[in-house]
């Protein structure tokens, strides 16, 4: 091939690179990504040659003296030692007043010990050397050796003038570097312009320098302007400049005199002084110093581009013959190339997303970073034949070992950006070729290729189910509309008389739904508190998610984790699991404390009979069914064609609901190991599980209340056992991390959250303490404890809760202890229950102290109603808000830097969107069909019609004094 011509037939770096593509595609080069054969000055170098490269800063009107002074110690080197001085340069524009001068060092580091010997033991060599130093303000030297594909130093007309390019390039880059210059130095050998292509050895390591010369700085533009038009070039700049931290570009010249030639490979002044230049020889010369990244980049930062397997997958692309994927990719990539910041700016947002990883990624934490690339991928749509924005598909395939299941794989992930029009069969095609990229050796290998193409809003009318949900939402604004009038219209004495069709639609009045929403029972609800307990933990459960959510939209998540593991207080965030817990907490509360109320209400013959207990759990299923159906159907059925909804399959809810939204209606999607339709809704399943388990209990409490107090013991002992043993069998850190990783423990945190997290028995001891405290505070007299009791309890349940949020952040520093974790595993749920339990109580018993009053405030009543709403809605809102953001021009292709000022702000607001979200929901569906529920069960409960409802409310999002005192809702 041609690129072969290029290298000498010594050269080593044949060995490490080779040409996969095919001769006549020129867009794409694969390259060998064995196993390395030596370091990387044995592979780029094939002469065991040194280079010295000496810059000196002189004082300004001491060129001349220096100069003098420089060429004596030059003679002197030579003459004792097996150096030799190739070329002195001067600067005099920019960097001005700059000397550089080119060593050679031809027996390679025996000669430079040889000039090291010289400069410490000579004493002519040591005397020169300060002299020509006194007229230097600083001086800098580095060793290089000289890169196999470029030409040896050679000689050029007295009248040329010289470019020194200097590369800082990125650490482990130097390969990527060589491999694409191996090709891009055969379009700049046209006009003979090479001088020397070097790379360090000691001094500044990843420091390239390139010397180029021209006759003069016009001949330089013409020369380089011609070869941005060479095919091939600009393709070569677009790869080597994300490997640049940083590059100098200085201008150079000297003067030939009369003077012995030593060798042809002197470049012009033949080591001889320069300081009899002429005025007319020291032209105006350029020094240009700018930062690689901003060059063509704009300042912002983002995923790191991985050069080398973004080539490997284009070259396996190319072969296939006649595929119009590759085709496509080939021409709407041409068009991201070039030298404009723009295009360049685009081109790395759009490779941001290759990546080759451990397949243990997509089971860790480092999951967020795999929704990032995701998003980074879709942020981008490639140009086709100047006019077509064709959108993309991020794909991944993954090889990991499966001969264990449960433990953690052993493999790799290939992640990468491709056009949404190649077909299964176009990236089947490459796969292969991947697998030989990066080799493994696995006994029981499996794989799994996932493509996910971003939505098509603009085709929402291409689905049924569209129509069916923006129907129905429709029929429901129209109920709404007709009961609010008849409900006007209707005089007080016809209300009774209605019909039970007309009477169930009235349930869809807003005048009805309003007084839902304010209705708190009373002025002299005991148990207020429950309403501000409810909100604060919705709004904690939001921005825990939030700042979760986020690691997948921005750039820096190491970043960001590194701040909350350094914070001691944001523990509140990364061990915000517990927040659920108050959930579980109220929920048990609730459920024995009307339980209680409606078996005393009840005649004893019906209190203990499969007819009650079969209507109390139709009851609780039905209480929260329709919201849950109305939120899924509208999750799956309308707004992912509405949106830029997340499409990474984890989260997709057309991918996740498809075939489980069953299981969501039944309440069992916790109990299997699979991703979750709506996966933040696993805490109604665990707790309505944990509701139908405990109901025997609580009808216990009622007959037996000391063998019901032994049994809760003897459960509340075993869920700590049954937690504790669960974690320590598998190595689990002692809380669930979802934002900060801790180093020690099994890093698998899909595993956790199906085995603990989102299973009953992993809050199984807050629902009993929640339980047992609705029992106790049920028989409680409100007057009969003393305010300082209160104030205790209060201090006390403070205290509890602080001990179980805080008390990870040792372990997250590095601390492990065996003991300390199965304590915290197995008792922290209860602490937390009681901690909640001595806060209400203390509410409870003191309605007139400054806590009951805060969290009893009527402000709290109609946000305290909606929350179940909020609940389902609000990580729908979280990806409304966080999507957009990403994508925001601020950014520009990049995604977003985290920030803490910027999440509160997003904060404030989606806060506000999901209560107003949840108003909506609360008006069409909720506060209607739980009117609905109430009266179709009113009958069975057999009491008396004359009572506000009937029917029992259990749910820890919405409850008041009146349903628990009745056991009822209110209407």
């Amino acid at each position: 091939m041609q690129l072969r011509r290029v290298f000498t037939k010594t050269s080593k770096l044949n060995k490490f690179c080779r040409q996969s593509c095919r001769p006549n595609f020129s867009f794409f080069r694969g390259r060998n990504a064995g196993k390395p054969i030596g370091s990387h000055s044995v592979m780029l170098a094939d002469k065991s040659t040194i280079y010295g490269l000496s810059k000196h800063k002189i004082r300004p009107g001491s060129m001349s003296d220096y100069l003098t002074c420089y060429d004596a110690y030059r003679r002197t080197l030579e003459s004792r030692s097996s150096s030799e001085l190739l070329g002195s340069w001067r600067c005099i524009f920019g960097d001005e007043d700059l000397a550089v001068h080119l060593w050679k060092f031809t027996k390679g580091y025996v000669s430079v010990d040889e000039v090291t010997n010289l400069k410490l033991n000579d004493h002519k060599v040591m005397g020169q050397e300060d002299l020509f130093a006194r007229y230097c303000e600083n001086r800098s030297n580095s060793l290089m050796l000289s890169f196999s594909f470029w030409k040896l130093p050679s000689r050029r007309p007295p009248r040329h003038i010289y470019e020194l390019r200097s590369y800082a390039l990125r650490a482990g880059t130097m390969l990527e570097w060589a491999n694409n210059w191996t090709k891009a130095i055969k379009y700049r050998r046209e006009a003979n312009q090479e001088v020397g292509g070097f790379f360090t050895q000691i001094g500044r390591l990843y420091v390239v320098n390139h010397i180029w010369a021209y006759e003069s700085l016009e001949a330089r533009r013409i020369v380089r302007e011609n070869t941005w038009l060479t095919p091939g070039w600009d393709l070569n700049v677009a790869y080597t400049v994300p490997l640049i931290l940083k590059m100098d570009s200085t201008i150079m010249v000297t003067r030939v005199r009369r003077c012995r030639r030593r060798r042809d490979t002197y470049i012009s002044c033949c080591g001889c002084s320069c300081a009899c230049w002429s005025p007319k020889q020291q032209r105006m010369l350029v020094n240009v110093v700018v930062g690689g990244d901003e060059l063509l980049f704009p300042p912002v930062k983002s995923l790191p581009v991985n050069i080398d397997f973004v080539l490997y997958v284009g070259a396996a692309l190319s072969q296939q013959n006649g595929s119009v994927c590759a085709a496509l990719y080939e021409q709407s990539l041409r068009e991201m190339f070039g030298h404009d910041m723009a295009k360049a700016a685009l081109f790395k947002a759009f490779f941001s997303s290759f990546v080759v990883t451990s397949a243990q990624d997509n089971v860790t934490l480092e999951h967020w970073k795999w929704m990032a690339r995701d998003l980074q991928c879709k942020m981008n749509r490639l140009t086709y034949g100047n006019t077509t924005r064709i959108p993309t598909q991020y794909c991944t395939y993954s090889v990991w070992e499966n001969k264990f299941p449960d433990e953690l794989a052993d493999g790799l992930t290939y992640g990468f950006c491709m056009p949404s029009l190649c077909s299964a069969n176009d990236i089947e095609g490459i796969l292969p070729n991947l697998q030989v990229y990066r080799a493994l050796n696995l006994s029981y290998p499996k794989r799994e290729l996932m493509c996910v193409p971003g939505y098509q809003p603009y085709a929402w009318w291409e689905y049924a189910h569209v129509h069916i949900v923006i129907a129905f939402i429709a029929l429901l604004l129209i109920a709404v509309a007709c009961a609010t009038l008849a409900d006007i219209r209707a005089k007080p004495l016809q209300r009774d008389t209605d019909r039970i069709a007309f009477r169930l639609l009235r349930n869809f009045s807003a005048i009805r739904s309003c007084r839902r929403l304010w209705f708190d029972g009373g002025s002299q609800s005991s148990v207020g508190c429950l309403h501000g307990i409810r909100v604060i933990t919705m709004a904690w459960i939001l921005l825990s998610h939030l700042v979760c959510y986020s690691q997948s939209v921005v750039n820096n998540v190491d970043e960001l984790r590194r701040s909350y593991r350094e914070s001691f207080l944001a523990q509140i965030i990364y061990n915000g699991t517990y927040r659920v817990a108050t959930f579980f907490i109220i929920s048990g509360a609730l459920f024995s404390y009307s339980m209680l109320g409606r078996l005393r209400k009840t005649s004893p013959r019906n209190q203990l009979s499969w007819r009650f207990c079969l209507v109390i759990v139709l009851n609780r299923y039905l209480r929260l069914l329709p919201v849950y159906a109305f939120s899924i159907a509208l999750l799956v059925g309308l707004l992912p064609h509405f949106s830029e909804f997340p499409t990474w399959y984890v989260v997709d809810p057309l991918r996740q609901c498809s075939r489980s939204w069953w299981k969501n209606l039944l309440y069992i999607s916790n109990l299997e190991h699979v991703q979750l339709c709506m996966s933040w809704t696993w805490y109604l399943a665990a707790d309505f599980q944990l509701f139908v388990l405990h109901l025997p209990v609580v009808l216990l409490l009622l007959k037996r209340p000391v063998v019901a107090s032994l049994v809760t013991t003897v459960l509340l002992v075993c869920s700590a056992v049954v937690k504790a043993a669960l974690v320590y069998a598998r190595s689990y850190p002692p809380s669930l991390m979802l934002l900060v990783p801790i180093e020690g423990y099994n890093p698998n945190v899909a595993n956790y959250t199906f085995d603990v997290y989102m299973k009953p028995y992993g809050w199984w001891g807050s629902y009993l303490v929640g339980m047992y405290f609705g029992y106790v505070l049920f028989g409680l007299k409100q007057h009969g404890v003393r305010p300082v009791w209160c104030h205790l309890a209060a201090a006390l349940g403070v205290a509890l809760k602080c001990l179980c949020l805080f008390s990870v952040y040792w372990t997250v520093q590095g601390w492990r202890s065996t003991a300390f974790d199965l304590a915290y595993v197995g008792l922290s749920p209860a602490l937390w229950g009681l901690g909640w339990a001595l806060v209400i109580f203390a509410c409870h018993c003191n309605p007139s102290g400054l806590l009951n009053c805060f969290l009893g405030c009527r402000f709290w009543v109609p946000l305290s109603n909606m929350t179940y709403s909020c609940y389902l809605i609000h990580c729908i809102v979280i990806f409304a808000f966080l999507e957009p953001y990403a994508k925001s021009g601020v950014n520009g292709p990049f995604l977003p830097t985290y920030s803490h000022l910027e999440t509160a702000s997003i904060f404030g607001l989606i806060l506000f969107a999901s209560y107003l979200c949840s108003g909506v929901l609360f008006f069409l569906v909720e506060a209607p069909f739980d009117g609905i529920r109430s009266s179709l069960l009113r009958p069975w409960f057999r009491v008396d019609h004359r009572e506000p409802d009937s029917s029992q409310e259990t749910s820890p999002f919405r409850s008041e004094h009146a349903k628990m005192a009745s056991g009822g809702d209110a209407q």
